[in-house]
């Protein structure tokens, strides 16, 4: 929510300068549509209410990213490669 938040105060002010409020909310939407969809598919992997269960897929996790050198980093890609200065206003 925070980074989202951030994200927002950079393209809503380039989107101040050109006037365009509606491509903002457009973009804005989509944007925000994509990282809850993304948040909520990832949201089991961190908020497992058996203990056991949770510290095996925490191991997976760890595993998963020794192994494939980076894989669970490129899974959140979604956040980490987006940047509000060069997105549509």
């Amino acid at each position: 929510g925070a980074n989202l938040a951030l994200e927002d105060a950079v393209v809503l002010a380039r989107a101040l300068t050109t006037g365009d409020l509606e491509a903002y909310e457009t973009h804005r939407r989509a944007r925000a549509k994509a990282v809850v969809a993304a948040a909520a598919a990832n949201a089991w992997k961190f908020h497992l209410a058996n203990g056991l269960a949770r510290q095996a897929a925490f191991g997976a996790l760890r595993l998963r990213e020794a192994m494939s050198l980076g894989a669970t980093g490129k899974s959140l890609s979604l956040g980490w490669n987006y940047d509000p200065v060069t997105a549509p206003p």
